[in-house]
């Protein structure tokens, strides 16, 4: 297959790719609650969010009210409630494995108001949260970025980065994508899909923080054993890299982030990744499960996803948290693309300034 071909196929697969994504912070309400310092006895996160799980779901329900796509819609679960529609709107729910500054559990990061990244993290008490997307779609009816994209702008921009709200993030969040495919049946994929993450995992694993890493015990990581012994069926339980759920794949191993830039290009990575591993045959992937050199598995990776920006992105998360023993690689200067970043223009952002101007 010529290039030309597969950039073809690629963008036509990826077109009808079905995705979804968890956000997991810590927040607070500058209006709303008090600034109080944090607690000093280790809590779980329930009774705190159960105090003040209403101030996200209040604000974002009250953004929302002037629209009527249930793409923008919120609505607050419990978690893993039966009851709920989760996949339908925009969630606000509880994690037991999120924990705050004010835990004593958790080394902050940075912290994030306004879109502006901080080293210093406020004296103040924050709770954790799940944030949770419907199921987007990556259609270019509307927007040759993929319709999902869209919304999750909106959604960032309007609702999440609000005047009044303040994040943390530190070492016991993370970043879920759920992938599916609107016409391709999961198990005619899946295994392909753990095959390209076996391929690239020493990439993927280089891209994540030193804390996070090892975190992963060695029998969880794909490349404990050979392809061929690898016991799929194992992953459907809740392994730390990926999950193989019943009509759908859950990329679990990225760290928690409420960077725009991180969010969009996770997510595309993700999304290509499942594209590529349906474009691709089984027989192309097997030649490649030996390779462990980490130069010639970006050249894997470029021809796989074919995005430049979303591949400078792996190599520059590569390049900060990777391994000292592992080698140092500079971005590519091709460039080339099948879906464009998404770009507000005038339409989208009077659709947007409603949000803009409701704030929590």
């Amino acid at each position: 297959m010529n290039e030309n071909t597969y950039k073809t196929s690629l963008k036509k697969i990826c077109e009808g790719i079905l995705f979804g994504i968890e956000i997991e912070t810590c927040y607070h309400n500058v209006n709303k609650s008090s600034n109080q310092k944090p607690k000093t006895e280790n809590y779980k996160y329930k009774q705190s969010l159960i105090d003040n799980k209403k101030y996200l779901f209040d604000c974002f329900s009250k953004k929302s009210n002037t629209y009527k796509n249930p793409m923008i819609n919120w609505i607050y679960c419990h978690p893993h409630s039966k009851d709920c529609e989760e996949y339908k709107n925009w969630v606000v729910t509880s994690d037991p494995t999120v924990f705050c500054k004010n835990s004593n559990l958790a080394d902050e990061i940075y912290s994030i108001q306004k879109q502006q990244i901080s080293p210093d993290i406020p004296e103040i008490e924050f709770y954790p949260v799940e944030i949770v997307s419907p199921i987007l779609n990556m259609s270019t009816t509307e927007t040759e970025a993929g319709e999902g994209f869209l919304v999750i702008s909106l959604i960032y921009f309007g609702w999440l980065i609000d005047n009044n709200l303040v994040y943390t993030v530190n070492n016991t969040q993370g970043l879920h994508v759920n992938l599916s495919h609107t016409s391709i049946n999961m198990v005619d994929y899946s295994q392909k899909f753990i095959k390209i993450l076996y391929i690239l995992e020493p990439i993927l694993l280089n891209m994540i923080p030193e804390d996070r890493r090892y975190m992963i015990d060695d029998d969880e990581k794909l490349r404990y054993k050979p392809f061929d012994k690898l016991d799929l069926q194992s992953l459907s339980g809740k392994n730390p890299i990926v999950k193989i759920h019943t009509n759908r794949i859950e990329l679990r191993l990225f760290d928690g982030t409420m960077i725009y830039d991180e969010i969009y290009y996770t997510t595309m990575l993700s999304i290509l990744l499942l594209g590529a591993s349906i474009v691709i045959s089984h027989d192309y992937l097997n030649t490649l499960l030996n390779i462990t050199d980490i130069n010639k598995l970006f050249e894997v990776l470029k021809t796989l996803i074919v995005d430049t920006n979303t591949i400078n992105f792996a190599i520059n998360k590569y390049n900060k948290h990777k391994l000292e023993n592992s080698p140092h690689l500079n971005n590519t200067e091709t460039q080339q693309t099948i879906f464009p970043k998404f770009k507000f223009n005038e339409k989208y952002n009077t659709f947007l300034q409603p949000a803009l101007n409701t704030h929590c």
